[in-house]
């Protein structure tokens, strides 16, 4: 009997043991499931993000928006000791010295993606062509940043043809940047890219290499004013669509466009002289909407000769007088417009 009850006592501690072990495992599966869904969701919005092609350093998408979330993941996949998961996240995190810190030896991709982020590029095309089954992405970034842009170019074709779509997109964009005139290529990226501001950026591109009336031009520059937000594509659409309005005489969008610029960037400079010519500007978007401008404040008239003998109502020259600057004119005559247009091409022609 007493036997019997030891043996019961044991089985069902065995059981419970069991049991733990079964939940431990459970729970350990539910946060790497967890985390996989998380870093997948991660990935996805950093693939929804600009990177100017001159800034690539790596075609997998790396998040700037997101970097705080991200860090936070990671220290606490860094004390489960998960190293996949911690690879993924630094990874996204373009830490490259966290990637060759905890890349095994034989994991010789993510080591050669390691060295593209932390800059050493010869190191990281040694590493990718040792590789017996190299990563097409990652071989065409280690020759594009040692400068072989020859052997990188039918790689980034292949990517931007075939590759996931996390690899593709920047492929695109590198693409892009360094075959301008390739009009298939731009249609692939134009279908491939989910940021409308970056159809608007083609779209510009477009122009700048087709022959295209004023129209189109004023039509672009309408819909850029209307979207203006501070994003890299918003700011290299509108400096790519400055040389368009000053081509086509379009100094009032020219203006309105500058106005949102960032002075110190030197690719915003001839455009930003515009700045200098308010007055001109003014008067050419009275002709051109065909609304009065306002006439200059006198200033040299004396009270009386303004409101004349006022004995009552010691409050009226101030209410009244605020509508001074209010006096307006017809707009300039076609020879002043013609005389202005032709004044600021001359500027740009400089």
């Amino acid at each position: 009997m007493r036997t019997g009850c030891i043996l019961s006592i044991l089985t069902l501690l065995l059981c419970t043991c069991s049991s733990c072990t079964l939940l431990h495992r459970a729970r350990i599966l539910n946060e790497q499931y967890s985390l996989t869904h998380v870093i997948d969701e991660l990935q996805a919005k950093a693939f929804m993000e600009y990177t100017h092609p001159d800034s690539l350093q790596t075609l997998y998408p790396v998040s700037r928006s997101q970097k705080a979330t991200i860090e936070r993941y990671l220290a606490h996949t860094i004390e489960r000791g998960d190293t996949s998961q911690v690879l993924r996240l630094s990874r996204l995190l373009g830490r490259g010295d966290l990637v060759l810190h905890y890349a095994p030896e034989r994991d010789l991709q993510a080591r050669a993606e390691g060295c593209l982020l932390v800059g050493n590029y010869g190191e990281a095309l040694r590493l990718a062509t040792q590789d017996p089954a190299p990563s097409t992405a990652t071989l065409a970034m280690c020759h594009l940043m040692t400068g072989d842009t020859v052997a990188a170019l039918p790689l980034l074709r292949s990517v931007a043809d075939s590759g996931p779509r996390e690899t593709r997109l920047a492929a695109l964009r590198i693409l892009c940047h360094l075959c301008p005139g390739d009009i298939g290529l731009r249609k692939q990226l134009y279908r491939a890219t989910p940021l409308d501001e970056e159809r608007d950026y083609l779209d510009i591109l477009y122009l700048t290499n087709a022959k295209t009336a004023d129209t189109e031009v004023e039509r672009m520059a309408k819909k850029l004013l209307d979207s203006h937000r501070t994003s890299p594509l918003w700011t290299a659409s509108a400096v790519s669509i400055c040389p368009l309005l000053v081509k086509h005489g379009l100094f009032v969008q020219l203006y309105d466009i500058v106005d949102l610029l960032d002075d110190s960037q030197p690719a915003n400079y001839p455009y930003t002289l515009i700045r200098e010519y308010p007055g001109e500007v003014k008067l050419l978007r009275a002709y051109e909407t065909k609304d009065f401008v306002t006439a200059p404040q006198e200033t040299q008239r004396t009270f009386r000769q303004k409101y004349g003998q006022i004995t009552r109502g010691p409050n009226w020259a101030m209410t009244y007088s605020k509508g001074e600057a209010s006096q307006t004119m017809p707009p300039p005559s076609t020879e002043m417009y013609l005389k202005i247009m032709e004044k600021l091409k001359k500027v740009f022609a400089k």
